[in-house]
């Protein structure tokens, strides 16, 4: 019985491998978006950039790409996406919010006020990153979370 089963495995890894078709049963029919044209790392992506388009995958293969518009527009690449071929989960980056040696504001606030004020970012940052900030006017460094709006939260300093 048990070489019934390694023989049936071993059949099936040498269809596999010579490019024999997968069972319909492990197929599926999926939308993705993909780009419109050749994107090459660093270039953010705009809408106008992605159509949608079907591909026939084995299961398996369906979680490596992204589903939706939404998790792309916005987004940078990290390496060079090829037209019309869907887009792997790994392949992009949130955009820097706060770009290294800009001017911040930086803002703390506890039990009810708040106090901002001017920093230098000593390194650049994507919402929700924690970076080394210069206070221009105490020349001190101190370490905050970059927020949406572009202010640095150094709530815990």
């Amino acid at each position: 019985m048990r070489s019934r089963s390694l023989s049936a495995a071993a059949l099936t890894f040498v269809a596999v491998m010579s490019g024999a078709r997968v069972a319909s049963a492990d197929v599926v029919h999926v939308l993705y978006p993909v780009p419109t044209v050749t994107i090459y790392a660093g270039d953010a992506i705009l809408s106008d950039m992605l159509i949608d388009k079907r591909f026939r995958l084995s299961r398996r293969a369906v979680g490596s790409y992204l589903r939706g518009s939404h998790d792309i527009v916005g987004k940078v690449a990290r390496r060079t996406l090829v037209a019309g071929r869907p887009i792997p989960r790994n392949a992009l980056q949130t955009s820097e919010v706060i770009p290294e040696g800009s001017r911040v504001t930086l803002v703390f606030g506890a039990s009810g006020f708040t106090i901002k004020g001017v920093g230098k970012a000593i390194e650049g940052g994507s919402v929700g990153d924690t970076i080394s900030v210069q206070n221009i006017d105490s020349g001190q460094l101190v370490r905050g979370v970059v927020q949406k709006d572009g202010t640095v939260d150094v709530r815990g300093q």
